[in-house]
């Protein structure tokens, strides 16, 4: 079974539309998952117990109101019931079988995520027998594929703790550390995008200020100093398999794929570092010198 854990915006305007589509559709998989609501926000109580989820209201937060992404991850392990946790961002709509990934991986620990599809959506979705079919064929038709990383949801076993920095949810640079740490803990990453269509529905940023706020705000900075490693955000190329219709493979090879991982090798072996990082840094000054010759 499941665990599904997010932190929501305030439910208000187009929020309070996308966000109960996203919780809705959640309590339609099956098998039926565990939903917990964690934060304070504006309708967050009546949400979680419209749809019969558990509603934690405390939770950190810094000194602009964000909550914090450590504490929610820690009282999602405190709290829930099964042994896998998922955390969702409060706007993804997921498909019923997403419930069943869980049982198509080997391993005993992991880290699953996956692209998103973008979407504007801006009713309530009616949840009829085979919604989600037409719903995938629409983000299919009009959205459009988001870059790998760009990445809304993790799975992961509950006896995992990565230690997770106080990031600011919201604000980026999380999601990239996330697979960082990972791939330092030899947990292996893998890349559900073919098998699992996941629904992002697209939205401004008015709840903190706008996009700038966002995307180049201090919080933001916060979150690049708290992750270190400026230089090196990590992504789906960086994943350790891929989940097909036929089961786990290894991600096909690429040329661009040797050289990323080549790139963060000094950042998950820090012991090789000395040895790596001189290497890394002529091919990127070669790369950089190359562009500007064909310009």
């Amino acid at each position: 079974m499941l665990t599904i854990f997010t932190t929501c915006k305030p439910f208000r305007g187009h929020f309070t539309v996308i966000q109960e589509n996203a919780i809705a559709s959640w309590t339609k998989l099956k098998p039926k998952p565990e939903i917990i609501l964690i934060g304070d926000d504006f309708g967050t109580d009546e949400i979680a117990k419209k749809y019969h989820s558990k509603h934690i209201r405390d939770v950190k937060k810094n000194s602009k109101g964000t909550p914090i992404l450590s504490d929610i991850f820690d009282k999602a392990r405190r709290v829930s019931k099964n042994k896998t946790l998922c955390y969702v961002n409060a706007d993804i709509v997921l498909p019923p079988d997403f419930s069943r990934i869980v049982t198509r991986v080997p391993f005993r620990k992991f880290l699953i995520t996956g692209q998103r599809w973008n979407l504007t959506i801006g009713k309530k979705l009616d949840f009829k027998k085979g919604w989600f079919e037409e719903f995938k064929t629409q983000a299919e038709k009009k959205g459009k594929l988001d870059q790998p990383g760009a990445l809304d949801y993790f799975i992961f076993p509950k006896n995992v703790d990565f230690k997770t920095p106080p990031f600011a949810v919201g604000r980026g640079v999380w999601d990239n550390w996330l697979i960082y740490k990972a791939k330092l803990f030899k947990i292996p990453v893998i890349d559900a995008t073919e098998t699992m269509t996941v629904i992002h529905q697209n939205h401004d940023y008015s709840h903190a200020g706008g996009y700038r706020a966002v995307w180049h705000g201090q919080e933001r900075e916060q979150n690049l100093r708290l992750a270190h490693e400026k230089r090196r955000p990590f992504n789906l190329v960086n994943a350790d398999y891929k989940l097909a219709q036929n089961g786990l493979s290894r991600p096909d090879f690429s040329l661009f794929r040797l050289w990323r991982n080549f790139q963060v090798s000094p950042v998950i072996k820090p012991k090789l570092a000395v040895i790596l990082w001189p290497p890394v840094l002529t091919i990127e000054l070669l790369i950089k010198v190359y562009r500007k010759l064909v310009k």
